[in-house]
């Protein structure tokens, strides 16, 4: 896809490793509301790519899956979140933490439709969600599922900062139009961040390559953009001198890891790792994020 998993897995890493010494393990949690299970799947195997019967049985019933949290919100319940996660999930020594989802997160929001529950309530769901998380966490990284969605549409209204993967690729450069309408519908009413980060990135593409031409046709959208809050996540997370965008680059390391016979993610960050160009990309990443938010 597009590293929307990735991404999310590179950011919580850094951050955890740069919040150890100063508060331990609770410093980050991620949040999977993606039903296709990526983040879940990369947090939660064993080694050799075999699921533990106590997650299958969670995530199964919907117990400690992150659509049941969501639900028993909807509901006028305020769970006890610390019941439900999956603490230290993280490959490196400074672990993070996981609310957890499943494909039984699409018969959720189907069963939300067809019970004809407003949006907005969904909304204020996730947003009581999310600020009973604040309460806990320094930092908390949601893995949105790709389009629009009830889940999704409620995490980015009550997000702090919003952050999109975009391929260097003129498909990508034309759907731009319509998926910064959505944000800026999303957000009309909070003035959240948004920021455009490109992933698969070559740093030796030629002067004539299409990505070439793509970055350069950013540069000059994002500089005449009326709306500024989507621009391309900077270094240092300032926009004042101009500074370069953020690039996640493209690997051999990363490429061939989806050719093995367990999920890209959970090869990428528990077999293989991240190869060093990706470890300095995150590193800028979280830096920029940490200066964003003021550190939380």
């Amino acid at each position: 896809g597009v590293g929307k998993t990735t991404l999310a897995i590179g950011l919580m890493d850094v951050l955890a490793r740069n919040l150890a010494r100063q508060e331990g393990d609770l410093g980050v949690v991620g949040v999977d509301l993606d039903p296709q299970s990526s983040l879940t799947a990369a947090r939660l195997m064993h080694a050799g790519g075999q699921w533990s019967p106590d997650y299958i049985h969670a995530l199964e019933t919907g117990t400690r899956a992150a659509h049941g949290i969501i639900g028993e919100y909807l509901s006028g319940r305020r769970p006890n979140l610390m019941d439900v996660i999956f603490a230290g999930c993280g490959h490196i020594n400074a672990t993070h933490s996981l609310f957890a989802t499943s494909f039984a997160a699409w018969e959720a929001e189907r069963d939300l439709l067809r019970n004809n529950v407003p949006s907005a309530d969904v909304s204020v769901a996730v947003g009581a969600f999310f600020d009973d998380l604040r309460e806990k966490f320094r930092y908390v990284v949601v893995d949105c599922p790709p389009g629009q969605t009830l889940y999704s549409d409620g995490a980015i209204k009550h997000a702090d900062m919003i952050l999109c993967p975009l391929l260097p690729d003129w498909l990508s450069f034309w759907g731009l139009d319509a998926f910064e309408k959505y944000l800026q519908t999303m957000t009309a009413d909070c003035q959240t961040p948004a920021y455009w980060i490109v992933n698969r990135y070559r740093s030796n593409a030629g002067r004539d390559a299409s990505q070439t031409l793509v970055l350069e046709a950013l540069e000059e959208r994002f500089k005449d953009n009326a709306d500024t809050r989507i621009d391309f996540i900077r270094e240092a997370g300032s926009r004042g001198h101009n500074p370069p965008p953020i690039f996640i680059p493209q690997t051999v390391k990363i490429d061939n890891g989806i050719i093995m016979d367990v999920p890209l993610t959970y090869t990428l960050t528990r077999l293989l790792g991240f190869p060093e160009s990706v470890g300095m990309a995150f590193n800028k990443l979280a830096a920029a994020v940490e200066t964003e938010l003021g550190h939380g």
